[in-house]
């Protein structure tokens, strides 16, 4: 064995290896994409309405460290702090109503009544929305019942949807829609406030009442 080493080295033939080539490690160049981007008026609401639904009490100086950003930005995204609790719980009704919707089975009157009817029960058992009321009773009643607030807009508009599904050949007036839903915001919501069950016979008897008064 010696001799051929000294032969091939004689000779300059180079001797090669059995041994496998030990593998490096490949490192990626590829520059990774950063973990982090500027935060958007939808982030502030998307994290304000988790902690909503979480039951957490929303803070506007909290949300903004949270977002990274300072209050006068975040005021000028969604408001003041009522304004942003608006907000956030009119973009339940429709979810409210989509989950009624399959379980009605009556038409014309009795059709918007059995709605009302349930739409109501499933808002008021809503743990989330009745424990800020019952929290914060002057600032909820404020947030559901202002009249140009973003709460009595959803609804009213829901009421004018419900009316035109279920009595297709009846112009219900807007006095007799903004009537219906303020009749239910109230004996609902004031009655939760105060620690009382919402009444939600009354909204059903007073709309009844109000719907076939307007059909004389």
């Amino acid at each position: 064995m010696q001799q051929i080493v000294k032969t091939m080295q004689k000779h300059q033939i180079p001797m090669v290896s059995h041994r496998p080539a030990r593998l490096s490690a490949v490192t990626s160049t590829t520059a990774s994409e950063p973990a982090f981007r500027r935060p958007t008026a939808d982030d502030a609401l998307r994290l304000a309405r988790g902690q909503f639904l979480a039951g957490e009490r929303i803070e506007m100086g909290a949300l903004a460290d949270q977002l990274g950003i300072n209050r006068t930005t975040l005021y000028r995204w969604v408001g003041e702090r009522e304004q942003l609790l608006g907000t956030l719980i009119s973009s339940l009704i429709d979810d409210w109503l989509e989950q009624v919707r399959p379980t009605v089975t009556g038409t014309g009157v009795d059709g918007v009544l059995e709605i009302v009817r349930r739409f109501l029960e499933v808002a008021a058992g809503y743990e989330t929305l009745t424990a800020f009321t019952r929290r914060e009773p002057p600032l909820a009643l404020r947030v559901l019942t202002d009249r140009d607030g973003a709460v009595t807009r959803k609804g009213d508009a829901t009421v004018r949807v419900v009316l035109a599904e279920m009595l297709p050949d009846r112009e219900v007036s807007g006095e007799v829609v903004r009537a219906i839903g303020l009749v239910a915001r109230t004996l609902v919501w004031a009655n939760i406030a105060v620690d009382q069950d919402p009444d939600i016979d009354g909204v059903v008897g007073l709309t009844r009442t109000l719907l076939e008064a307007e059909a004389r």
